[in-house]
């Protein structure tokens, strides 16, 4: 980034602005990681909700709700349900009605979506290791 004589950073050329270079990052990363994702046929969103339900259940002991994964990647309640239908049509996720909330849908991997899973942590990680290798954490 160049800063002008006044100390201040100019703005007006795109790439000065540190949100337009993380916006950048963010862009190019998401697009290795969907690239890296492809061999499990998963969306970087599926792998959220996979990761999510895992994720919440070993934190609280109990099977999510679409709601809970939604507000826990900040994500449109809608569009976590229409990702739990793909997957639960794939076999990778259950859904059943919540024991205390008959409106709510309790979430949980299958085996095949704790296998998926599994596969996609690693190749997740592979895709971390890989495109961040060039950074220098210090």
């Amino acid at each position: 980034m160049r800063e002008e004589k006044s100390g201040r950073t100019d703005l007006a050329v795109p790439e000065n602005s540190l949100g337009f270079l993380l916006w950048q990052v963010s862009k190019t990363w998401r697009r290795h990681f969907v690239a890296g994702l492809k061999p499990l046929d998963l969306t970087d969103l599926e792998f959220c909700v996979l990761s999510g339900v895992n994720h919440l259940t070993h934190r609280t002991g109990e099977a999510p709700t679409q709601v809970a994964v939604a507000n826990y990647f900040a994500v449109n309640v809608m569009t976590v349900s229409q990702l739990v239908r793909r997957l639960e049509k794939r076999g990778l996720i259950r859904r059943r009605p919540h024991a205390a909330d008959t409106r709510a849908r309790s979430l949980s991997l299958s085996p095949a979506g704790k296998a998926t899973l599994a596969e996609a942590l690693t190749l997740a990680d592979e895709i971390h290791r890989s495109f961040f290798k060039r950074c220098d954490h210090e």
